[in-house]
């Protein structure tokens, strides 16, 4: 009997999905559990199993175009079996169909937004096998992608790939213009003249990111809290750590200072465990999870939007651990390969906006974590030694936002002071 596939939600907060590629073709046989295509969801690339065994009899969604959950991607039935009425049927039942193939999964943290530019593939008709991202670089610079050599998965095209080409470009002197992620062009003149309005449809996962914010926002009543430290010696043990590793190994690379952060938030956090919790509400009522493990995100932006990468039990690893496990999960954000376990489910978020030269702000809580830090830009600042001296030092700004529902205002505070602490003393937390 004719089966139909439909596009089930592949990560958390999927709305809808594009189909990479097909590796399976029309009159194709079919066993349950084959990958029968390559979906793109709102966080990565993931292959998708047939559920059903049969014959592939229709391709209903073609690769490069997106499809809602929900939505009837093809059909799996007998040899020469008919499933026009099948097909009829289904398209009067769309929302259900929509609620019946959203598969359980966690909540997830706040994601990025998602270019829903069609995908080409390599093959016989000399199509091009790309990202949406990688693709849509290319266009705004004129980078042919026949001329790449894709780097991901099955010789998929990403953004390393055109920025590398780009970058030889530039150094070429072929293109005038950066890339996204360098600093835009200062020097441009503005016009005078009015422009017509631009609208931006709202839809993807930048819809997600609204709903999310919104709710965490409307539904959490935030405090926050917010404390200045001396940043120097957090500096200078970063410095002492990552010549350690030089003199061990000449190609090591360099610590990241958010992996410090981590490991410094992980260690205080340990010794506030009411902090490493969440708000969830259950069939029973409403109750507070402190979670077992201390699992922190730090919003990174990766070019096609904000995502959180985690790093797992972070007070359980070191700080070359912690970078190392930082450095990959990052590169899996900018290809769009991460996966759910590695985005979904923070219990303590860092955000980092120091290197734009903001000098404090205040996040939003992001779930399932009850709090979140920012981390503002280093200042030179004179402040009065313990000897009544005035001294130069490098001055951070700290700030804290905490869902009230979960966490005291007390306890929030001891963990804000234990973490200053060992922010301007890091040799603290390894005790």
């Amino acid at each position: 009997m004719a089966q139909l596939i439909q596009m089930l939600a592949l990560s958390p907060t999927m709305e809808e999905g594009v189909i990479l590629k097909w590796n399976k073709s029309e009159g194709d046989d079919i066993r349950e559990g084959d990958i029968i295509c390559e979906v793109e969801t709102d966080k990565s690339s993931m292959e998708y199993e047939s559920p059903f065994a049969g014959v592939l009899l229709k391709i209903q969604v073609s690769e490069g175009t997106a499809a809602k959950v929900g939505d009837v991607i093809g059909v799996i039935g007998d040899k020469g079996e008919d499933y026009a009425s099948l097909l009829d049927s289904s398209a009067s039942n769309t929302a259900n169909s929509a609620t019946d193939a959203t598969l359980e999964s966690p909540e997830s943290v706040v994601a990025p937004n998602i270019d829903q530019t069609p995908v080409q593939q390599k093959d016989g008709l000399d199509r091009i096998y790309a990202s949406p991202l990688a693709k849509r670089i290319a266009e705004e610079h004129t980078i042919d992608l026949a001329t790449l050599t894709g780097t991901g998965p099955q010789g998929r095209i990403i953004k390393k790939d055109v920025e590398q080409a780009l970058e030889k470009n530039i150094a070429k002197g072929q293109h005038s213009t950066t890339h996204a992620t360098l600093a835009p062009n200062l020097t441009s003149v503005p016009t005078n003249q009015a422009t017509e309005n631009e609208i931006i449809p709202v839809s993807g996962i930048r819809a997600v990111i609204a709903k999310r914010l919104h709710s965490s926002k409307h539904d959490s009543p935030h405090f926050y809290l917010k404390k200045t430290v001396n940043i120097d010696p957090l500096f200078a043990f970063r410095s002492l750590c990552n010549n350690e590793l030089t003199m061990h190994d000449k190609d090591a690379k360099k610590l990241s200072l958010n992996a410090f952060f981590i490991l410094l938030c992980a260690k205080a956090l340990s010794h506030h465990r009411e902090v490493n919790a969440g708000w969830q509400d259950t069939e029973n009522g409403a109750c507070i999870v402190r979670f077992g493990s201390i699992d922190i995100g730090l919003a990174v932006d990766v070019g096609a939007g904000l995502t959180t990468p985690i790093v797992k039990n972070a007070a359980h690893k070191n700080v070359r651990q912690i970078d190392q496990d930082l450095k990959l999960l990052i590169q899996k954000a900018s290809e769009k390969t991460l996966q759910p376990h590695e985005y979904a489910e923070p219990s303590f978020t860092i955000t980092n906006l120091g290197s734009f030269d903001v000098d404090e702000f205040y996040p939003i809580v992001n779930p399932p974590g009850a709090a979140i830090l920012g981390i503002g830009s280093k200042k030179k600042q004179v402040v009065v030694d313990e000897q009544d001296n005035f001294v130069i030092k490098h001055m951070v700004t700290l700030t804290l936002s905490a869902d009230h529902r979960v966490i005291d205002g007390l306890v929030v505070a001891a963990f804000f002071r234990t973490l200053a602490a060992f922010v301007e003393n890091p040799s603290l937390a390894l005790l």
